[in-house]
């Protein structure tokens, strides 16, 4: 079944000229003229909590960034670009290894999101963060793959696993490796699965990864662009605290879905999406792209707040500056989860792992506590703590929801 409507219902943002530098230097033309003046420290709140200082200070000249902001606040977003270019070198790193490691596990390798952005050209290290390397192996080759993982280094973690992905696999440098069954919320056909490896190979959608090791490959740009928005939007859209949107966004951008061939691009993956994500919804991605990347004002103005681009918008500045706005997303969230299960199942699995917590998630939510009797007086705790959350996200939504109307 097709999804229709659009998911997003955002209060209205407040027209801040530090919000309009933000997305001028994070998508507009670099040398554009900024209109007026702005506080610096305002300023770099709101691109770090859009996670956007490493791309600003990637993209636009330091020159500019001292004039505009100030020598310490420009060197921050520098800083912060020098660092997210370390994380990807060190992915890179991993990916060479992690290639090799396929080899003896004689299995082929996809590289997916970061790695496989990088790869083709799309996103350059230093543009944004990365914090591990994702991977996508034929579903039947992920215990192979696992075992081999293990012996070379690799823990996995007590995080339970997805629907998408086995428990992250780390390692005590630093190193993570998610190992991914299936591209999450992509079916090449309305009523297949999601994407597999041997499902896009048979449709000629992966391209070689030159200078690796055995069989390694990534997605090609429309079947990226797609994985993009389907994690994006259908994933993350309702759990803004776990991703930050904009990045998204920014992806896209470098990926060319805002250039005129990104017209057709969207006609192309919007019905491998449309279980997951409306027409509606891929076409307001797009054009919120390419109205980032123009610079365009009307998406500040009040006439033009029903349009579906604006509105996304909307959310994904309230997404990351709104706390009550997140909080009465989180019940939305849990039922809508993405997953290749029927809903009844998903839900039904995501409840029982959100009730029933091992040491590392009670240490992760609650903190490390000192006997064993804290740690079951947690879980006891455990599913009132989840109904409090609950009712809190159901009661703000219903306030925020009555303060528009008014």
């Amino acid at each position: 079944m097709s999804r229709r409507g659009f998911r997003f219902h955002p209060p209205e943002v407040t027209d801040r000229p530090e919000l309009r530098w933000v997305l001028l230097r994070g998508f507009g033309p670099p040398e554009k003229r900024f209109p007026g003046s702005v506080e610096p420290e305002k300023v770099a709140n709101i691109a770090g909590a859009f996670a956007l200082k490493d791309r600003i200070g990637s993209r636009i000249r330091q020159e500019l960034l001292r004039t505009e902001l100030g020598a310490e606040t420009a060197r921050d977003f520098v800083i912060s670009s020098a660092c997210s270019e370390a994380q990807a070198e060190r992915v890179m790193r991993t990916a060479h290894e992690v290639a090799g490691l396929a080899v003896d596990a004689r299995v082929s390798l996809v590289f997916l999101k970061f790695a496989a952005l990088y790869f083709c050209g799309a996103v350059r290290a230093g543009s944004r963060a990365v914090a591990d390397l994702d991977v996508m192996v034929a579903p039947e080759h992920t215990e192979r793959f696992a075992e081999v993982l293990q012996s070379r280094g690799f823990e996995m973690s007590s995080v339970p696993d997805s629907d998408q992905h086995l428990a992250p696999f780390v390692r005590d440098r630093g190193d993570v490796v998610e190992v991914h069954r299936y591209v999450q919320g992509v079916r090449l056909s309305r009523t297949g699965a999601f994407a597999t490896v041997a499902g896009l190979a048979a449709s000629s959608l992966l391209i070689p990864v030159p200078g690796f090791p055995g069989v390694c490959s990534m997605p090609d740009r429309e079947i990226l662009a797609a994985h993009l928005i389907a994690h994006g939007i259908a994933h993350h859209g309702l759990k803004p605290q776990e991703y930050p949107l904009f990045r998204m966004i920014g992806d896209l951008i470098d990926l060319g879905f805002a250039s005129n061939d990104g017209a057709a691009t969207l006609e192309r993956i919007t019905p491998w999406l449309e279980r997951e994500v409306g027409p509606e919804e891929a076409q307001a991605v797009r054009d919120l792209c390419v109205g980032l990347m123009a610079s365009d004002e009307t998406l500040f103005a009040e006439a033009a707040c029903a349009r579906p681009e604006v509105l996304l918008l909307r959310h994904l500045v309230a997404g990351g500056t709104d706390q009550e706005y997140v909080r009465s997303l989180q019940v939305r969230a849990f039922l809508g989860r993405v997953s290749h299960l029927p809903r009844p199942l998903a839900v039904a699995r995501a409840l029982w792992h959100a009730l029933f917590l091992n040491r590392s998630q009670v240490d992760k939510i609650y903190g490390a506590q000192d006997s064993r009797l804290g740690y079951l007086r947690l879980q006891v705790v455990r599913p009132f703590d989840v109904l409090v959350q609950a009712t809190r996200s159901l009661a703000t939504r219903v306030l925020t929801v009555s303060r528009r109307k008014t």
